[in-house]
């Protein structure tokens, strides 16, 4: 019985954390404003099914590792994510030429 509720506790005490890190804490409450300029941004995702998240939008990281909630239908936010997935797509290339080269 013992063991059981010191499973109960750190199962307990880790659900917070298990939640932080997935599901809808990484959705948008609200769309920012601040627009970066697309050579400070690293990577985005999307959350755009409505029974995850209430607002649909484009999330951008910077460089820095600040979270950025984008309208997904704004031209700014499309013309990011087409450099951000040209980007990986060159860079994606150049590895695929070195592995070949090796």
């Amino acid at each position: 019985m013992m063991s059981l509720t010191i499973l109960f506790l750190l199962v307990t005490l880790m659900l917070p954390t298990f939640s932080a890190q997935g599901g809808t804490s990484k959705c948008c409450l609200k769309i920012d404003k601040a627009k970066v300029h697309r050579t400070f941004l690293r990577s985005y995702y999307e959350k755009n099914d409505p029974k995850l998240c209430s607002v649909p939008s484009v999330v951008f990281t910077t460089m820095t590792g600040k979270k950025l909630c984008a309208d997904p239908s704004k031209i700014w936010t499309k013309t990011s994510m087409a450099y951000l997935d040209g980007k990986n797509w060159r860079k994606r290339q150049t590895t695929f030429k070195k592995n070949l080269k090796n």
